[in-house]
C-alpha cells in the first residue's frame, strides 16, 4: 500500500467524523459532551498530522510550495488545530 493511499483512507474516516459532529454539537446537551466529541476527534487527528508532516509533506514541500498549495494545506492544519484548542 502506497503512503498516501493510507492518508487518503484516514481523509475519509476523519472526513466521517466531521459530518458526524456538525449534526451532533448543536444537539450535544452539555459542554462536557462537545468537549468529549472534540478529544474523539483531536486523538484521530493528532498522529494523523503529525505523520503528514513528517512522512508526506517534508518530502513535497519543495513541490507543494512551487505550485502554491504548502500554503493551503498548513493553513488547513492550522485551523483545524485552532478550532480543537477553542473546545479544550
Amino acid at each position: 500500500m502506497k503512503i498516501t493511499d493510507a492518508f487518503t483512507a484516514e481523509h475519509v474516516v476523519i472526513s466521517a467524523q466531521l459530518d458526524h459532529l456538525e449534526h451532533a454539537i448543536p444537539v450535544a446537551k452539555t459542554l462536557g459532551e462537545v468537549k468529549v466529541m472534540a478529544a474523539i476527534l483531536e486523538a484521530a487527528l493528532k498522529p494523523h498530522a503529525e505523520a503528514e508532516d513528517e512522512l508526506l509533506f517534508n518530502g513535497l514541500e519543495p513541490g507543494l510550495d512551487q505550485m502554491g498549495k504548502l500554503e493551503k494545506v498548513q493553513h488547513e492544519h492550522d485551523a483545524i488545530c485552532k478550532g480543537l484548542e477553542l473546545v479544550r
